[in-house]
């Protein structure tokens, strides 16, 4: 991994009124050390009851996409309104602090609608690289020592400087910029709910069946579906130029897939088109509600699967307790979003957390609960 995620904070966005402070930094448990990558959290659990965040979270952490990159933004119904109601402010406003090495690359921003930004800021170790205000006063800056003789001209508040400076200059002229954008250029974001919804790692939509076909991946979704239970042979087939994945049956017979597959099964073909696709390369991956429609045993395989993938971090939103054993993650990576605050569950307890504990019942009794 290159750039990781240290810290996120948002301020007066949608739910969260003042400022939120989202912590990746790891605590010092000598146990379970594969959630865990130089010091940071690699992968996060986040629970909370219903209405608590935990899908603002998410859609606050890849606001970030819609002004940096071409790729699928954050469903517009997600981000209305914008700037939270309770507050009455007039910005909604957003710092990334990543670990860089041994220093720190810091950017935040802030917006009072989804494609309106007001001002943006990039400083790498304490030194300023970006400081631009898109209001008609205020001040606009940028290291000349990084940009060379490049002009600043941009034409409305809808356009990042910072994307301008990345697009208008060779890869690699500014690193602070580089490095930003190939992190948020490759965050993925996606959920199985109501509806499948996506953003970041491509633009446009997302066409499953064409994934699979793409990548030849039939057999792999057979074995994937085979270790979670369901066995299926597929095949591709075409209906005057609309094509699916058949599940064929011994008697001959063949329906599509998606007519006859669970809400589960979706969620797990969802999860396994989106490994193919998307894990290889991928920086951040956030997965809402992850497990909704799954077996606990489902949960679980996946969870041990986005820890074996060793390039990204990950952060789900669950409800699901029994993934909290320390077999699994470990305290400093289980999250609770409560009314004032998102907290770990090693800050959240005066307890000296040791690896024989039991996380599912100690979070079922309220020990982690905000204090």
């Amino acid at each position: 991994m290159k750039l990781m995620l240290k810290r996120f904070e948002v301020e007066n966005f949608r739910g969260f009124s003042g400022k939120w402070v989202f912590n990746l930094e790891a605590g010092q448990y000598g146990f379970t050390q594969s959630v865990v990558y130089n010091g940071l959290v690699k992968n996060a659990l986040i629970y909370g009851y219903n209405g608590a965040g935990k899908t603002t979270l998410g859609v606050a952490m890849f606001d970030i996409v819609s002004h940096l990159t071409d790729n699928q933004a954050i469903p517009s119904f997600m981000l209305m309104p914008y700037c939270n109601l309770q507050s009455g402010a007039s910005e909604a406003v957003f710092k990334f602090v990543f670990k860089r090495g041994e220093g720190e690359l810091v950017y935040s921003y802030a917006k009072d609608q989804s494609r309106n930004l007001l001002r943006e800021t990039l400083d790498v170790d304490g030194r300023e690289i970006v400081n631009w205000n898109y209001g008609p006063s205020g001040r606009n800056f940028v290291e000349r020592e990084s940009i060379g003789d490049l002009q600043i001209n941009l034409p409305d508040d809808k356009l990042s400087v910072v994307k301008y400076i990345a697009r208008n200059t060779p890869t690699g002229t500014v690193p602070a910029v580089s490095e930003l954008m190939d992190f948020v250029t490759h965050m993925l974001w996606f959920r199985n709910l109501d509806t499948r919804n996506y953003a970041g790692m491509q633009p446009g939509e997302n066409n499953i069946v064409k994934t699979m076909h793409d990548h030849s991946a039939l057999p792999k979704l057979e074995r994937f579906l085979k270790e979670h239970g369901l066995d299926y042979k597929l095949a591709f087939h075409d209906d005057n130029g609309r094509m699916y994945i058949a599940a064929k049956y011994d008697n001959g017979k063949t329906a599509d897939l998606f007519s006859i597959a669970s809400s589960g099964t979706i969620s797990l073909i969802l999860y396994f088109a989106w490994s193919i696709m998307a894990f290889d390369s991928a920086s951040l991956v956030f997965i809402d509600e992850c497990d909704a429609f799954l077996h606990f045993t489902s949960s679980i395989a996946i969870v041990r699967d986005l820890i074996a993938h060793p390039n990204f971090q990950s952060i789900i939103t669950t409800h699901n307790v029994s993934l909290l054993s320390n077999a699994i993650t470990r305290p400093d990576c289980c999250y609770v979003i409560g009314k004032t605050k998102i907290a770990s569950f090693a800050e959240n307890s005066d307890r000296v957390i040791r690896e024989a504990h039991n996380l599912e019942k100690m979070y079922v009794n309220g020990l982690f609960a905000e204090s």
